[in-house]
């Protein structure tokens, strides 16, 4: 992603999974902001299905590419 001219890589982890947070933050992430994490979408059974899921949004500074 360096190489493409990218300075950060920007995820979002489930404020749920621990490990993964643990996990991107050993990477070199950082939280940088939370995120309510809701949104609605139509499943294959043309439900209407709602998602709460609130998260926190992780930045990680990439090494300028040579």
């Amino acid at each position: 992603m360096a190489r493409r001219g990218f300075r950060y890589a920007v995820l979002q982890v489930s404020k749920r999974n621990e490990a993964a947070r643990r996990l991107y933050h050993r990477e070199g992430y950082l939280v940088i902001d939370e995120d309510p994490g809701q949104w609605s979408f139509v499943d294959h059974n043309g439900m209407e299905r709602h998602v709460d899921d609130p998260t926190f949004v992780m930045e990680k500074r990439l090494a300028p590419s040579l």
